[in-house]
């Protein structure tokens, strides 16, 4: 283990819950200038249905591939859900909210595949006996990346715009990529020894989410 390997897997979650809190506020502020309190609802309820839906497929996913790949497929995922809020502005009326609810669909895909991917690179990097402190200060910074986030994302939408700031928002969860290939160089592609077929990881993600009802919440 690095030295450097901890401080950046924060600086790279905490950035990564950064565009959570980003994710709460763009797309609702443009559902709602786009359509109203009803296209609010839509969109936030597809979104959590997509969680719930995508979420045993990613955790096959993480199961069956490296980490850091993993990592960078969700990262890239969810800056593309970004880029298509850009164009619901001066799109057809009909085709914005389409845009909108697979911009929310692809950032819980996304989001579903980095929160198993990160599990994976923090077991690789952190020892058994610290993890659990470890992860206690992570929380905290990932509530920080929320909360920065749902501020820098109205204050971007009040200078730049919705289309412009959903834009600068994707280049930002692209440009923390370069870190993750410092955080694994030592630990290399993490990949879990145990590989699952689809089946039972469904049945092993099903499980989770019903012992566990609030994890299908967080974007």
């Amino acid at each position: 283990m690095r030295a450097f390997e901890r401080p950046l897997l924060i600086a790279f979650s905490c950035a990564s819950f950064f565009i959570v809190g980003v994710g709460i506020v763009l797309p609702a502020w443009i559902a709602f200038h786009g359509g109203g309190s009803r296209l609010v609802g839509l969109v936030l309820l597809s979104s959590s249905v997509a969680g719930l839906l995508l979420a045993p497929v990613a955790g096959h996913l993480v199961d069956r591939h490296g980490r850091r790949t993993v990592t960078v497929a969700g990262q890239m995922i969810r800056a593309l859900g970004l880029f298509l809020l850009a164009p619901t502005g001066i799109v057809a009326e009909s085709l914005s909210p389409v845009l909108l609810i697979v911009s929310g669909v692809l950032g819980a895909f996304g989001f579903a595949l980095l929160a198993g991917s990160l599990s994976g690179i923090l077991q690789a990097i952190v020892p058994e006996a610290q993890r659990i402190g470890f992860a206690l200060r992570l929380s905290l910074f990932n509530q920080a990346g929320i909360a920065i986030g749902t501020g820098a994302a109205g204050l971007a939408i009040d200078r730049l715009g919705g289309p412009m700031s959903a834009q600068l928002f994707a280049l930002v969860a692209l440009a923390c990529l370069p870190m993750l290939k410092m955080i694994t160089s030592h630990s290399g592609n993490v990949q879990s020894p145990q590989r699952l077929s689809l089946i039972p990881a469904l049945r092993q993600a099903l499980s989770y989410l019903l012992d566990n009802p609030t994890a299908s919440r967080r974007r």
